[in-house]
């Protein structure tokens, strides 16, 4: 599989909240990755920081979020 990085957006929170939901079990207890929307939008604030590098791992080929 190839892959693509992209930055985290508002357009974002639909599929990246439903992740989280799908691997919550997988996650837990070592990290907790925002889980609602105002958590997603508290995350996109901090992303957005100059000191931070966020991005999001996408299917190259097909696009939907793989990390």
């Amino acid at each position: 599989m190839d892959i693509a990085l992209s930055s985290p957006s508002d357009a974002d929170a639909d599929e990246f909240l439903a992740a989280v939901a799908a691997s919550r079990a997988f996650h837990r207890p070592w990290i907790e990755p925002p889980d609602t929307p105002d958590r997603f939008a508290d995350y996109l604030e901090r992303a957005a920081g100059v000191d931070r590098a966020s991005f999001l791992v996408r299917d190259a080929e097909v696009g939907t979020l793989v990390g």
